[in-house]
């Protein structure tokens, strides 16, 4: 990261007060115009001089519109936050002329090059009345599964039900007026976005999720209501319904029998999208021996502890090993092990998961966790004397003069290490070793088929945290038909070794 040395000492003690307030990718872009900033004044910090130095960052033709854009909105932001007595609004005008100049000539729209869910969505402020009411009762619930996700979660809920409001609204309908010709347009559109199946089911998946959070009913409830409409019992089934909520107004839909009809069509509809997706390739084949994987961490961390030299490198590496022992032990999902801080004190208050070193245990807040429960499980042994080498002797190394209390560090400058740069680290290193790049998810599909080996299915959601038993099932299945494979495969070989011929 760049340095602040040209910073006047009272912007320092601010930057170090609301460095916090910039998400982690931001900071170092915003710190990197205020420091271009600072250099270019020189002297004093006053409006006028901000505003002549973001002109000639406007007018700057050695980069592109969209670049000075960017730097300036960076520029901006880190203002905004840190000298809130300047008026930043002639950087709103500069930054509206370089739009006009970002806009393509031609005058038609520029194609996107990834599928945002909020461009085909209305905006939370857009939508009916109703759907609004809705949205934020739901909020409030404490029964609501999607009030409990975290907050980019939600968004993309949000921004899902946004794209089924707005084809509604297209077709002239309100909420509760939903038909199955409905359905068949919302699939005909989604069909022809350059999308996966696999994300059209999704979509769908989200947008029953929300209809059965506004109507209060559970998605298992649905799924019984289409094994019986299959046997024919289904008006006992609205008869039973009925006795469950006491009262027909419980739905606020309309009639029962309408909304389960075009809740069962939609499940129907994300059930055929699910067969279409095209399995990943190769997975099975990636799939490694939790063993196997252990021991290669165990290599790095000796590797980096024979040099005599403790470097960045040999930090590194050393932190490389011990994260993939610790996955290949405690298969947790990406983002909790990168959350990982160090707890310093009984009364911390932690926000992401923290390791008691005092008693050698892994906690997790239940806000953290995808299934809503805390997580709390021990250090493996085998693994706790080279947790404590790398923090009294190679975390040292990659967190400097920085206080950061985050566990996996990078090197820059004692930065938390991003997901994406240790996954493609993990990819290359198993690729290198093992002869197949596995990624940190794949260490769970290797756990979930060490545990049906040795018969211990019922363990599968524990040990993997799922929210819902169909996570479990489709582990448990995959797992089953690899190892079912694989015992298939030894028998026939032992068979042709055996025959003589």
């Amino acid at each position: 990261m760049c340095s602040n040395k040209n910073w006047p000492a009272w912007l320092q003690v601010k930057w170090e007060a609301k460095a916090s307030f910039f998400a982690r990718t931001v900071q170092k872009k915003v710190k990197t115009e205020l420091n271009n900033l600072m250099i270019a004044l020189t002297g004093k910090i006053g409006t006028e001089e901000v505003k002549r130095y973001a002109l000639s960052l406007k007018e700057d033709q050695k980069m592109l519109p969209k670049n000075r854009h960017t730097r300036l909105g960076y520029l901006k932001r880190g203002l905004d936050q840190l000298i809130p007595e300047l008026d930043t609004v002639f950087i709103c005008e500069l930054l509206g002329q370089l739009n006009s100049e970002m806009r393509p000539t031609s005058g038609e729209p520029r194609k996107a090059t990834r599928d945002y869910p909020h461009k085909y969505a209305i905006p939370f402020e857009g939508w009916p009345r109703k759907d609004r009411a809705l949205w934020n009762d739901l909020m409030r619930s404490p029964t609501s599964k999607i009030a409990g996700y975290s907050e980019p979660m939600i968004k993309t809920y949000r921004d899902t039900y946004g794209q089924w409001v707005k084809h509604r609204e297209e077709a002239g309908l309100g909420y509760g007026q939903e038909t199955l010709e409905l359905v068949d347009s919302f699939l005909e559109k989604i069909n022809n976005r350059d999308i996966t199946s696999h994300t059209r089911s999704n979509i769908v998946q989200r947008i029953i999720s929300v209809i059965c959070d506004f109507e209060k009913l559970e998605e298992e409830q649905v799924d019984e209501f289409l094994e019986y409409e299959e046997t024919g019992d289904l008006d006992e089934k609205f008869e039973d319904l009925v006795l469950q909520t006491q009262s027909e107004e419980f739905l606020p839909y309309g009639e029962a029998e309408e909304v389960l009809t075009v809740i069962e069509y939609l499940q129907a509809c994300s059930r055929m999208l699910k067969r279409q997706a095209i399995p990943e390739k190769g997975k099975a084949a990636r799939i490694v021996s939790p063993h196997d994987l252990y021991f290669l961490g165990k290599s790095l961390c000796e590797a980096a502890k024979k040099n005599p030299v403790k470097s960045t490198e040999m930090a590194v590496q050393y932190r490389n090993g011990l994260m993939i022992q610790f996955l290949s032990h405690r298969p947790v999902r990406l983002s909790n092990l990168m959350d990982l801080g160090i707890k310093q004190g009984k009364d911390q208050l932690c926000f992401g998961g923290t390791i008691d070193l005092e008693n050698w245990e892994t906690i997790w807040p239940a806000a953290q966790m995808k299934n809503r429960h805390i997580l709390k499980i021990p250090l493996p042994e085998i693994i706790r004397e080279d947790m404590d080498t790398y923090l009294k002797s190679y975390r040292p190394i990659l967190k400097g003069s920085n206080p950061t209390t985050q566990l996996w560090l990078s090197r820059e400058g004692g930065r938390p290490l991003s997901a994406g740069q240790f996954e493609s680290k993990v990819k290359k290193l198993t690729k290198q070793r093992l002869g197949v790049d596995v990624s940190p998810h794949l260490f769970r599909d290797s756990n979930a088929q060490l545990l049906v080996k040795e018969d211990l299915l019922w363990a599968i959601p524990n040990i993997l945290g799922h929210l819902s038993e169909k996570s479990s099932e489709t582990y448990k299945g995959q797992a089953e038909a690899y190892h079912a494979w694989k015992v298939q495969r030894q028998n026939i070989q032992k068979i042709t070794e055996d025959s003589v011929f």
